[in-house]
């Protein structure tokens, strides 16, 4: 069963029920990412940022360390919900463009060796 805990803090914002657990259902999807029986924080942080042109903004920040990975990403928005759900795209896309990366490293590696074997067969 795959577990993921969730550490999310308010910088200088109170964090709601609602709003913990829109959260938690945005990033519920993550722990797929988790192997075996441990659990993965998902660590979030949300911040209200007052910049003098834009008015009010939301960042959130979000880290997630699956199987010795590090991801880590910050988003800054003008509405809470859309800097969640902002995050949370771009986590994904971190984490699936990284699996892609590595499986592509890993066949064009397996490659190279079945091509030095071939060479070394027909002597």
């Amino acid at each position: 069963m795959h577990m993921l805990t969730y550490k999310i803090t308010g910088d200088d914002v109170p964090v709601s029920d609602a709003d913990r657990e829109y959260i938690e259902k945005r990033f519920a999807r993550f722990g797929r990412f988790s192997k075996g029986e441990h659990h993965h924080d998902v660590t979030v942080t949300v911040r209200r940022m007052v910049a003098h042109e834009r008015g009010h903004a939301f960042k959130v920040e979000v880290s997630f360390n699956p199987a010795g990975q590090n991801y880590f990403v910050s988003t800054e928005q003008k509405d809470f919900h859309t800097a969640v759900d902002v995050a949370n795209n771009e986590l994904w896309r971190g984490i699936t463009g990284s699996k892609g990366k590595k499986d592509t490293l890993w066949y064009r590696g397996a490659k190279k060796i079945k091509d030095m074997l071939k060479l070394g067969s027909r002597d």
